[in-house]
């Protein structure tokens, strides 16, 4: 007959125990460490992007610690205005009429008060003057050529832009980084 013994059967849970706590510990240092690479990494990416931008757009990308296994990393302004400016920017904005904005703001309410300062002729209907930059001009703060719209015209379509998508290349670079660091556990963690 073989017997087979466990001494010290307490001394060995203990120590295995200590041994799992010490590698959660390890394991929520690295997930936070993975989440402030992947911000730093998406900060940079942006960088070679954006330009005017560039720090509103920084500034917007945060990290959270949901639980001991769980950090977001995420794409958000407070300011619901610059808000929209972040996500266009992420994600791109379908063409759209700039017709009835224009003809809603202020310019265009005061267009005639503004034509007679201006030696203008007197208009029926307001007109809205949409300036356009060249890169490189209006160094002077004045727009190097314009676009004069009224209700009358068939409005002016925006084409529209495509997002920048940094996301998906923050996906890729976070599962990299967890493959050199979590190696075969790497199937246990998700990226959504």
């Amino acid at each position: 007959m073989i017997n087979i013994e466990l001494k010290n059967l307490e001394e060995v849970l203990k120590k295995l125990q200590n041994d799992i706590e010490k590698s959660a510990e390890t394991m929520q240092e690295a997930m936070v460490n993975l989440a402030n690479s992947a911000k730093e990494f998406w900060q940079d990416e942006a960088g070679k992007h954006l330009h005017s931008t560039l720090d509103r757009y920084r500034n917007a990308i945060s990290t959270h610690t949901v639980d001991a296994y769980t950090t977001q990393i995420f794409i958000h302004d407070p300011d619901e205005k610059v808000n929209w400016l972040i996500m266009s920017l992420e994600y791109g904005v379908p063409p759209f009429d700039l017709k009835k904005a224009r003809l809603a703001g202020e310019s265009a309410k005061n267009w005639s008060i503004y034509a007679k300062r201006s030696g203008l002729p007197k208009a029926n209907a307001p007109f809205v003057d949409i300036p356009f930059r060249k890169k490189g001009a209006g160094l002077t703060g004045k727009p190097a050529y314009f676009r004069r719209m009224a209700p009358s015209s068939k409005g002016w379509e925006h084409p529209g832009f495509k997002g920048l998508n940094l996301h998906e290349k923050v996906i890729e670079h976070i599962q990299e980084e967890a493959s050199k660091i979590f190696g075969p556990i790497l199937e246990k963690i998700t990226v959504k």
